[in-house]
């Protein structure tokens, strides 16, 4: 599998950082994303209003569905304290492909001043 993975020929098109903005923007309990892309990989942040494991597996089950190419998708799913990552890779046919990290964390609660 993972020869399988170094093999995709990732591309960096704006088309893809416009789709991932495009989906996330219509997710009701997304309050934020931020999209940038480093070293081959797309890295998507997502701050979610309401902050559960079933929240975020539903979320990224549909975002797969909604970018994965007809060939190859393959992801990895890592659970810390404060978010959930997953690694998701896919490709077509022709083995062009991208590879994106996406981080979902919980919406930080406003800071109050007391005086």
């Amino acid at each position: 599998m993972f020869k399988l993975i170094m093999e995709v020929d990732l591309i960096h098109e704006s088309g893809i950082s416009w789709d991932i903005h495009i989906f996330f923007s219509q997710e009701s309990d997304v309050s934020s994303t931020d999209i940038t892309f480093d070293d081959g990989k797309y890295h998507v942040d997502i701050v979610l209003m309401q902050f559960t494991q079933i929240k975020v597996k539903d979320i990224f089950h549909s975002f797969v569905k909604y970018m994965e190419y007809s060939q190859f998708s393959h992801y990895r799913k890592r659970v810390f304290d404060d978010r959930v990552e997953y690694d998701f890779v896919t490709a077509g046919a022709n083995n062009k492909g991208f590879y994106c990290t996406l981080s979902f964390r919980k919406q930080s609660s406003p800071q109050h001043l007391l005086i």
